[in-house]
């Protein structure tokens, strides 16, 4: 009875010394992580890895748990790419399974990982070549709040950089192109633009007011300026909307049937739309700000 009870809790304890060791390596849109774990650190996590209840984890019993295993890792273990340098936004990368090694405690290779450890290989793919990488972490933290893995990511061109993920930092990013923070804002602000109905209602009432190329870039440069300027000032803390933010929301409707309303009863006007375009431009700035 006291031996049985002193071998559940050498299994359920978390162990101080916690650790795994993971490669990452990029291949075209693919990632093919091959990380070595403890044994100690999936009996953990892993319901059912000792069958027979002895204490000690064997080959078979690692196979018939493998599916648990690559679920596990695939879940704690977060691939993303096209984020910035804050690890903000990103798509995330797709895990599919590869395999499980069981070694066995005294193996080659499982020297440092007591009990033995566990080879783990997923891939993980993208929608296109990938040209940077976030990782981030969360691996037996729960069971084991000191845990820490060494995480070196290795690129088609021999580019390298190694991470320790750890509670305390449980995410880095790798960027060997020094792509930054610019592509990711593009991406953000395209998106923002294709999904804002109501900027883009506006836009097109004013589009289809105007007469000329000339007057077409002067609204679509005033909207973009006037909407740029007002969020950089708000972003800087000089913009403040107060207790009458809600009004925002009105006038931003307000402003698409007026001019929707002008265009419709004086369709053969001709003058110069970009005034309605800056005011616009920092009226929708403005509902952004008060969304934040």
């Amino acid at each position: 009875m006291i031996v049985a009870l002193a071998l559940v809790l050498v299994a359920l304890w978390p162990h101080p010394d916690s650790l795994s060791s993971s490669r990452l390596e990029v291949a075209g849109d693919t990632v093919r992580l091959v990380m070595r774990c403890q044994v100690l650190s999936l009996l953990e996590v892993v319901d059912g890895l000792d069958a027979d209840g002895d204490g000690v984890v064997t080959t078979p019993e690692v196979h018939a748990r493998g599916d648990a295993i690559l679920d596990y890792v695939a879940e704690h273990y977060r691939l993303t790419t096209g984020s910035d340098r804050d690890m903000l936004g990103g798509r995330r990368l797709a895990p599919r399974p590869v395999g499980v090694r069981h070694l066995p405690d005294g193996v080659e290779g499982a020297l440092g990982y007591r009990k033995g450890a566990v080879d783990i290989e997923l891939d993980f793919v993208g929608d296109g070549p990938l040209r940077d990488l976030a990782i981030e972490s969360s691996l037996f933290l729960d069971t084991s709040p000191e845990h820490f893995d060494i995480a070196p990511v290795v690129w088609p061109d021999g580019a390298s950089r190694t991470f320790t993920l750890d509670a305390r930092t449980p995410r880095g990013r790798s960027d060997p192109a020094g792509r930054g923070a610019f592509a990711a804002f593009v991406t953000l602000g395209w998106r923002h633009i294709l999904s804002g109905w109501d900027h883009l209602a506006f836009l097109a009432a004013l589009l289809l007011a105007t007469r000329s190329a000339r007057g077409l870039l002067g609204v679509i440069t005033a909207f973009t300026v006037a909407h740029s300027v007002t969020l950089a000032l708000s972003t800087l803390g000089y913009v403040h909307l107060g207790p009458r933010a809600d009004l925002v929301e009105a006038a931003i409707a307000l402003s698409v049937a007026y001019v929707a309303a002008e265009t419709l009863l004086f369709p053969r006007t001709v003058r110069a739309r970009w005034p309605e375009a800056v005011l616009f431009g920092q009226v929708v700035a403005l509902g952004i700000v008060h969304e934040a």
